[in-house]
């Protein structure tokens, strides 16, 4: 690690969070509320799979600081009403994908707080017999310990000379698939490994995603909204329009029928979309849409698009919390 990192996570870090430096770079925005995206929380730490889950004491911490310092609020209260109070910003939390352990590890802890909580679910939770992980947590795993043997794979595709050439990772390029492709590879992979036996090889607390059974329990609190995150992870950007309305249509459908509830928001994995997109999603019955801006391709400034600000699970808490203050400038809403 540089020194430069070392020195700002073990010093300038925690002087702004314990001088109330935090507070003023919030205050000096116009924004008033913030949405802030996490993926999953496990009792131990799994950071050497993957930066999505953040560590159950960790994640503590930080709702601890967030109800000192903001208002936390519902995502429907901080998109549809009037702040409260001029002098305290507002902070909506929301998680991504549907891992089992928002249920076990992340609720428990939020209704210990009391701070509401919005679910962002892939609609494969919903059914009866879902897959029990999603693509990217397979492409993650096969990343870390089956490259070599998959080789033939990636010639089979022509990707060999796209992973040679390209600055993108393996993990990247196939996570960016369209349906066709990604149907290919995974019937290509099957006739090399049994998937599911693959990583059931892996802690389950990584990669389990709901069932439909854990989500209408989720579903159930009464701090809880779910929302979709389409139906089988894709990137709406990099699929056909025809896909889209599929993964939009049945993601909602598969979650209304599972929870009883209507499903009126959706946020796109990796922040993924275009402005056909929007429209799709609107003709669909969405009352909002949400998204990430880690890829410059998809502008903040999108009107139908609600921004939010993803929490690293990689760094320290007040790292963290210094940058959520510093996020109202850029990614908050009025």
């Amino acid at each position: 690690m540089k020194l430069t990192k070392v020195i700002a996570r073990n010093v300038i870090f925690p002087f702004t969070a314990f001088t109330g430096i935090n507070r003023i770079v919030s205050n000096r925005s116009e924004n008033n509320g913030l949405v802030i995206m996490y993926h999953g929380i496990t009792q131990k730490n799994t950071s050497w799979f993957s930066p999505r889950h953040l560590q159950k004491d960790q994640f503590e911490e930080h709702l601890r600081y967030l109800k000192r310092n903001f208002d936390c609020v519902s995502l429907d209260e901080l998109i549809q009403t009037t702040p409260k109070h001029k002098t305290r910003k507002q902070i909506a939390l929301t998680f991504d994908d549907g891992y089992l352990n928002n249920l076990t590890v992340a609720l428990p802890l939020l209704e210990k707080y009391k701070i509401p909580v919005t679910f962002f679910i892939s609609g494969v939770c919903g059914e009866e017999n879902p897959t029990s992980f999603l693509f990217p947590d397979l492409l993650q795993a096969l990343e870390r310990s089956k490259l070599k043997e998959l080789k033939w794979i990636f010639d089979e595709l022509y990707l060999s000379e796209k992973l040679k050439s390209n600055q993108d990772d393996f993990y990247s390029i196939v996570k960016g698939f369209s349906k066709t492709q990604r149907l290919t590879f995974e019937q290509l992979l099957k006739t090399q490994l049994d998937p599911v036996e693959f990583m059931q090889s892996i802690d389950s607390e990584i990669w389990q995603i709901l069932s439909a059974e854990s989500l209408k329990k989720l579903a159930e609190s009464n701090i809880v909204t779910i929302g979709s995150h389409g139906y089988s992870h894709y990137l709406f950007g990099e699929i056909s329009e025809i896909d889209c309305v599929e993964e939009l249509s049945l993601s909602k459908q598969v979650l209304e029928k599972c929870i009883g509830k209507q499903i009126h928001y959706v946020a796109y994995p990796d922040g993924n979309y275009t402005d056909k997109v929007i429209d799709l999603a609107k003709n669909v019955g969405y009352t909002h849409q949400f998204a990430v801006y880690s890829n410059p391709d998809f502008p903040v400034n999108q009107k139908d698009i609600i921004s939010r600000h993803v929490v690293s699970s990689t760094t320290t808490r007040d790292s963290c919390m210094f940058f959520i203050h510093s996020a109202f400038k850029k990614t908050g809403i009025p």
